[in-house]
This record gives structure tokens, C-alpha cells and sequence, in this order.
């Protein structure tokens, strides 16, 4: 059984949780209330279904109730100041405020008026109009939301295209940081891009400190993902790691973001997916288990699920790969001089 316990290992606050969710709450926004409302087409969507369909609902039922006053009060200044001189009054078949309602929404929801229907009066169809116009714009926000909602990068599921740990082995002969990425349902197999950014405390020549360095670690092509591939950053003289010993490792606090970008081969839609490692989830001296094999029987390509988070443990120094290099360079030298 393999022990993950990291004795030495602090605790780092994640910037971008395990399900790909950004623990970033911006506090102390300026007239924060009024960006939304002004910026609506964003805020719509950003928030949650839910919220848009109760909007929805809302808009409906204020513009119902708004409209049905509108003309109770028309029908009453028509009755108060044209008195015996109005021709026609402009709704037949109704005096009640339930009536006006069904009237209302019966026109906005174009099923039909009835037997409440209005007249052809001055005013009544300046009213027609304007609920028209209303019906429009309301369903319009509508469609528009769900569309675009539905067209943005997909970010859900997060947990299930990445593994659970990053491991640290050697690979040709060089310390390489290694992760597994996986397309459970074939939304990135096309314009695939995976990038990897280590976020850490880093000291300025100054003497000043940032406490959030974003850093941009180089990985090899992960190929095609159409079953789990491995994604490799090599540790070599341009990495963050290759002064990092095991104990190191272990005493370090940082996180590294994982970002997976990519098209559906079938809808075009784009996807993107975020996880993050902190220094308690790389475990230095493991390697993953292969999960993918041949079935002579059946002459397929088997991808064995259960594998995909397996590792093994894999024996390499725990020095830094700097010291290990600089060791070997000096064997060798040492070697070339005997003789």
C-alpha cells in the first residue's frame, strides 16, 4: 500500500480548487451592485441556470403586472374624461382586474385574446404595440443568454480528466515532473492545448518579495488525447524544480495550475478545464501504472479506468537533479583525466 503522508510538507491555500473552481472572491468593489446591473448581458452569463430562469420569470411577471395597470388606468381616463363622447370601449368583455391580467398575458404569449379583446381606440393599440415590443426584447434576452451560455467553454466535470497526483521520476535519463490528462467525452480532441503555470512566493535582487509568482512551465506534446496520455515537463537548467532536492519538495509551498483547452470533434464547441497540485499532491520517487493495453482476442486497444490515478513507487536519487547532473559531470571528468 502506498503512503502519502508528506511530514514536511506546509499547507498551501489553493488559487484554483480540485474541481477547477477559482477560490478568488473579489472583495471591496466600487458601486459593485451597479457593474452588474450595467453590465447585464455579462452578469447573465456568469450566474448560475437557476437564477436566469427565475430572472426570466421575474421580467414576465413585473411586466404582466405592469401592463395590466397600464390598461386599468387607460380604461378609467377613458371612462372619467371622454364620458359619453367614447365611441367604444377599448377592451370588450372584461371590467375586472383578472381580466385585464388574462388579457395581458394572453398577448404577450401571442395564444390569442378570446373573448377579451380589444377595440381599435386611440390608445389601444399605442398598448398592443408596446407589449409587443416588450414579449420581443424579454424572450430575445432569453434566447440569446442560453445560446451564448451554451456556446462558452465548458468547464464542468473538472475532476475526472486529470490525475489526482503529479509524480516526480526519471525519464532518458532526466527528472521530469509527469500528470495525467484523459478525454472522457471527446471535447478536446481537436486544437488540444495544455498549459502548466507554477504560482509561488519568489524573492526580487531588490529585496522585495512577491508573494503570487506566475510562472510558465514548458511541457512536451501530449499528442492526441484518445486515451490517457502522459503530460511531461522536463526538469533541466531552465526549470523552477532543478534545485529542488525531495525534502525540498516537501518543504515548499507552491501550486501548480494545469489549464486543458480544446474543440468537440462533433459540435465545434470549445471546452476548458483547470485543475491545480499543490506540493502535497507531487510525490517525488512514483511513476503511473500503464492503464492502456492490446487484447490480442479482441483486437482493440483496452483503456483500463481503474489505472488511470494508480502509480508505483520508482527508485531515483533524492538530490536535486542539479546535484545529481553536476555529480555525473564530475564522475566523468574524473573517469576522462585516469585516462
Amino acid at each position: 500500500r502506498i503512503s502519502y503522508y508528506r511530514p514536511y510538507a506546509s499547507p498551501t491555500n489553493r488559487i484554483v480548487k480540485k474541481s477547477g473552481k477559482y477560490n478568488v472572491l473579489k472583495a471591496n468593489l466600487p458601486e459593485k451592485t451597479s457593474r452588474y446591473v450595467r453590465d447585464l448581458g455579462n452578469t447573465l452569463l456568469n450566474i448560475r441556470w437557476r437564477w436566469i430562469l427565475i430572472s426570466v420569470c421575474i421580467a414576465n411577471g413585473i411586466a404582466y403586472l405592469l401592463f395590466t395597470l397600464l390598461w386599468m388606468a387607460m380604461v378609467i381616463w377613458e371612462e372619467s374624461y371622454m364620458g359619453e363622447d367614447a365611441k367604444e370601449p377599448c377592451i370588450t368583455g372584461t371590467s375586472s382586474f383578472a381580466g385585464y391580467l388574462i388579457l395581458v398575458v394572453e398577448t404577450m404569449t401571442t395564444i390569442g385574446s378570446g373573448g377579451i379583446t380589444p377595440t381599435d381606440c386611440q390608445t389601444g393599440w399605442v398598448m398592443m404595440t408596446l407589449q409587443a415590443l416588450a414579449s420581443v426584447a424579454i424572450e430575445g434576452a432569453l434566447v440569446m443568454a442560453v445560446f451564448v451560455k451554451m456556446s462558452r467553454p465548458n468547464n464542468k466535470n473538472c475532476m475526472i480528466h486529470f490525475s489526482k497526483k503529479a509524480v516526480i521520476c526519471r525519464r532518458d535519463g532526466v527528472h521530469c515532473l509527469i500528470f495525467r490528462v484523459r478525454d472522457v467525452y471527446g471535447k478536446y480532441w481537436a486544437k488540444t492545448n495544455i498549459r502548466a503555470v507554477l504560482i509561488r512566493r519568489k524573492n526580487l535582487k531588490e529585496g522585495d518579495t512577491l508573494p503570487y509568482y506566475f510562472e510558465n512551465l514548458k511541457l512536451e506534446d501530449a499528442g492526441l488525447l484518445i486515451w490517457p496520455q502522459e503530460v511531461v515537463h522536463k526538469i533541466n537548467e531552465s526549470s523552477p524544480f532543478w534545485n529542488m532536492c525531495q525534502i525540498e519538495l516537501c518543504r515548499s509551498r507552491f501550486e501548480i495550475m494545469i489549464v486543458l483547452e480544446g474543440d468537440s470533434l462533433i459540435t465545434g464547441h470549445p471546452s476548458q478545464s483547470q485543475t491545480s497540485y499543490t506540493n502535497k499532491e507531487v510525490l517525488w520517487g512514483y511513476r503511473f501504472r500503464p492503464c492502456v493495453e492490446y487484447d490480442e482476442r479482441e483486437q482493440k486497444y483496452i483503456v483500463n479506468k481503474k489505472m488511470f490515478n494508480e502509480i508505483v513507487k520508482y527508485e531515483i536519487p533524492e538530490c536535486s537533479a542539479r546535484e545529481l547532473e553536476f555529480s555525473r559531470n564530475r564522475s566523468a571528468s574524473a573517469n576522462t583525466e585516469e585516462r
